[in-house]
């Protein structure tokens, strides 16, 4: 992620009477505290995805203690009140996108982790399925064909599911080439999986960022909306 939304501090200059002054005043001290926390959290610098994902979470929960603490307010002073609704409503739907992007990182991570690992398994049950073959004459047809399906498996298509289910559909007799084969095919699957969850974790994740720069961009503007009000 390249971005995350940048929450603007309300600084206001409180002058002027009645309610106006204290419900304006009232607003800061809703909204400042937890946008202290948003920008703490919108500055970790970190490149563990863990510490992003915390942060993600982090600016979550502070963008709905925003929300709650502003909407406990008792305004009546309708500018004060237009405000208040539409941040509001901004800091849940920036909750939301921050959520929505922590999810997606966390599946990709955990993505990434299950096609190391399938790699890896893939790789161990290939070698034991080359041996096994080797010493199965029963099964050197399948062996072949096997390996043959093996070898028009590409994991960067999308059809690439089906691919594997056509390697699957080869059967052993041995059954030390029957269970490596068996990995073989788990281990592709998993990694087929995973691709297709992190591709559209990946699509959560750009569409959420989106979300972050529509909802900054109106942020400020309310902000800059009541900084106006308040100061006059």
């Amino acid at each position: 992620m390249n971005r995350m939304i940048a929450v603007a501090v309300v600084a206001l200059g409180l002058v002027g009477c009645s309610k106006k002054g204290p419900e304006c005043s009232s607003v800061v001290a809703a909204v400042n505290p937890n946008t202290e926390k948003v920008k703490k959290a919108t500055d970790n610098k970190s490149e563990k995805i863990e510490d992003t994902i915390k942060s993600l979470n982090d600016i979550a929960a502070a963008s709905e203690s925003a929300a709650a603490d502003l909407a406990k307010l008792q305004l009546t002073v309708p500018e004060i009140q237009k405000f208040s609704t539409e941040y509001v409503a901004l800091c849940k739907e920036t909750a939301a996108a921050a959520r929505e992007m922590a999810q997606a990182l966390a599946t990709t991570e955990a993505a990434s982790k299950a096609t190391d690992k399938a790699a890896k398994d893939g790789k161990q049950a290939g070698e034991k399925h080359d041996k096994a073959c080797a010493a199965a004459a029963e099964d050197a047809d399948n062996c072949k064909s096997f390996n043959a399906a093996l070898a028009k498996i590409d994991l960067s298509k999308a059809d690439a599911s089906e691919s594997v289910d056509a390697m699957a559909k080869v059967t052993f007799k041995n059954e030390a080439v029957k269970t490596e084969g068996a990995t073989i095919v788990a281990a592709f699957k998993t990694h087929v999986k995973a691709v297709a969850d992190s591709n559209a974790a990946q699509t959560k994740a750009e569409s959420a960022e989106k979300k972050f720069k529509a909802i900054s961009t109106k942020e400020d503007a309310s902000i800059d909306t009541l900084n106006k009000f308040c100061q006059n």
